[in-house]
């Protein structure tokens, strides 16, 4: 072997060694490179899923607040359909009375609503077409008892059902409908502690 075949066998092992290192230094900066992205993707990721887990759990607890209010909706409407229906059959009971519970039960509005002084009991034809006997005498006896001086004019009103009593320009309407609509905050209260 010459001297110039020593010296590039020389650099060709210097070369080869050189090259080794070169690779061997790439592959470890490769590894580690791979290793850090590896492991920033994973922490991403993470951050990823935690972020629409979080928002999941948002998305449900809206949904769950906004159900829950449907429901509660839905529940006091509920009631409210069930009071103004009880409200409604009681009316309806009211207007199928038989002439005998009636007009006892306008005795017993006359004596709830009649007050001191001179007043006109105020029916509607048709209450003065069937009154029974005695009625007028009853009216004015219950009436008297509250110190009015109770009569019962020739003319009628317009309403369905009860009476009017007139104490000069003021007027009580005692027709089942006024009544019911003038207590219809109690009446529901009543019936809300009676169904819940």
């Amino acid at each position: 072997m010459t001297g110039l075949e020593k010296i590039i066998n020389t650099i060709d092992s210097d070369n080869a060694v050189r090259c080794e290192q070169i690779i061997s230094s790439a592959q470890k900066k490769a590894e580690s490179l791979k290793t850090e992205a590896k492991t920033n993707a994973e922490i991403k990721a993470k951050e990823i899923i935690d972020s629409a887990k979080e928002k999941c759990n948002k998305t449900a607890d809206i949904q769950e607040s906004r159900n829950a209010q449907i429901q509660k909706q839905f529940l006091l409407n509920t009631r409210i359909n069930l009071i103004n229906g009880v409200i409604s059959a009681a009316s309806q009971k009211l207007d199928n009375l038989t002439d005998g519970e009636y007009f006892d039960f306008l005795i017993k509005l006359i004596k709830k609503y009649a007050c001191e002084g001179k007043c006109e009991c105020i029916c509607n034809s048709k209450d003065n077409a069937r009154m029974p006997a005695g009625f007028k005498t009853q009216a004015v006896e219950a009436a008297s008892s509250k110190g009015a001086e109770l009569t019962f004019p020739d003319k009628t009103d317009d309403i369905k059902n009860g009476f009017i009593l007139r104490y000069g320009l003021i007027e009580i309407n005692c027709s089942f409908d006024s009544i019911i609509d003038e207590n219809r905050e109690e009446l529901k209260e009543k019936v809300n502690a009676i169904l819940f």
